[in-house]
């Protein structure tokens, strides 16, 4: 950074301890907020714009003293935009747009002067596996912006996007799907209400593209919206996924189908039987049920299984280990 060494260097260190606190000092709703006041006791602003972006289209945004029909304003001016232009073709670095730089695009200046808004400074950060960038723009009225504190917001900006992903995780671990004595692989993932991935574990994505080759993010695939919706577990050909609500936001447990997980007890012991060439009509002397009972499990196995028939089901269960999982449960993690 350019600056005042050491004023410059101890005051970007101390914004940068605080900030790594706020993670456990405040709940992820308020986070945004709490960073921006932070940001502006070294780097003043009137106000502030923070979201997802992917191309020009906006998918999640919090506003910092800016009206709800910000928004709506820069979608009209977004094409002609130079802020935007900049900052996207040079993530990680802060683009500086103050009242003289605007002076050439006088639509964009007018549309940002009905806010209040002479002077911009602008970053965005990619997000490569989610096809998507971060940004953050400060707003200003008064004096224009310096260099040294363009500096001084490039280099906090990316504390700023991984401190907000350590406050997701941080206050929906608790929301954690119980796992005890599950020994599948898994990968969470914490998404909005219209499956747009916030923050994925590493291996999300692979269970993702086990599924659907072709994906590429940063949405849930559109398969997944009915059951994003309703919160009901959806099963796969390879993958099984959950869904929870938590403070309006939805955390998404994948894990490998190991389809034999899926029956009951006394489902496991039908189709061991079945498989074993017991008729229906022993299966039910067995077990102590009427043979069209036996019958109705055989069909609830056939369907939980994906299998057609009993050569199938055979197949199925002598790939099975001595702990009742298949012995293919490597293939996610290669």
């Amino acid at each position: 950074m350019q600056g005042k060494y050491p004023q410059d260097l101890d005051r970007f260190s101390a914004v940068l301890l605080d900030l790594h606190k706020l993670p456990q000092q405040v709940e992820f709703a308020q986070f945004q907020n709490a960073a921006l006041t932070l940001l502006a006791r070294s780097v003043p602003f009137d106000s502030a714009w923070w979201g997802l972006v992917s191309g020009l289209t906006i998918h999640t945004e919090a506003r910092f003293n800016l009206p709800d029909r910000y928004p709506e304003a820069w979608e009209r001016i977004k094409g002609s935009d130079p802020i935007a232009a900049a900052s996207a073709a040079a993530p990680f670095v802060t683009a500086c747009f103050n009242a003289d730089d605007l002076a050439p695009f006088p639509v964009v200046q007018e549309t940002l002067g009905a806010f209040g808004i002479r002077h911009v400074l602008c970053t965005q950060t990619s997000e490569p596996a989610l096809g998507l960038f971060a940004f953050i723009s400060l707003y200003r009225n008064g004096l224009p912006f310096t260099q040294s504190e363009r500096c001084f917001k490039q280099a906090v900006m990316p504390h700023m996007i991984h401190t907000l992903h350590l406050n997701w995780r941080k206050h929906l671990e608790t929301a954690q799907f119980a796992t005890a004595g599950n020994n599948q692989v898994s990968a969470d993932a914490i998404t909005d209400t219209s499956g747009l991935i916030l923050s994925p574990e590493a291996l999300f994505g692979r269970f993702i593209t086990v599924e659907w080759p072709r994906w590429k993010g940063p949405l849930l695939p559109d398969d997944l919206r009915p059951n994003l919706k309703s919160k009901r577990d959806y099963r796969g050909r390879k993958i099984r996924l959950s869904f929870r609500d938590v403070s309006g936001l939805v955390l998404v447990r994948a894990v490998e189908r190991r389809l034999l997980s899926e029956l009951t007890d006394r489902e496991m012991k039908v189709a061991e039987l079945y498989a074993a060439g017991e008729t229906h009509k022993l299966i039910a002397q067995r077990l102590g049920i009427t043979p069209n009972t036996a019958r109705h499990y055989i069909r609830t196995i056939f369907n939980k299984l994906q299998v057609s028939n009993k050569a199938e089901l055979t197949r199925l269960l002598y790939s099975v280990g001595s702990l009742g999982a298949e012995r293919d449960t490597t293939r996610l993690q290669a």
